[in-house]
């Protein structure tokens, strides 16, 4: 389970250039953004296992990341017991 979690991690300028599904290069255009809403977000996405910390650097979790994104933005309707619990801030993170 654990080799199989490590195999869908990415550094976060490979998932965003390589690897994440089109809407999210539409919805933060640039890496900059996309780095914005990790940063700002970034207690709820470790907390639902969409980001992994190792060493001093912050991991995306290819799998993961893209359905925690879309639930916290508002485009899913999925909803997972320990996501958006004590969040009290809007949704968005797509400032450009």
């Amino acid at each position: 389970m654990v080799s199989t979690k490590l195999a869908r991690i990415r550094r976060k300028p490979d998932y965003y250039q390589n690897e994440a599904p089109a809407w999210v290069r539409n919805v933060w255009n640039r890496p900059e953004s996309f780095n914005w809403f990790i940063k700002h977000r970034r207690a709820e996405l470790v907390a639902a296992g969409a980001v992994v910390r190792l060493g001093r650097d912050y991991f995306v979790d290819a799998v993961v990341f893209p359905r925690v994104a879309a639930r916290i933005l508002g485009l899913s309707k999925e909803v997972e017991p320990n996501i958006l619990a004590s969040t009290t801030k809007p949704a968005g993170g797509g400032h450009g």
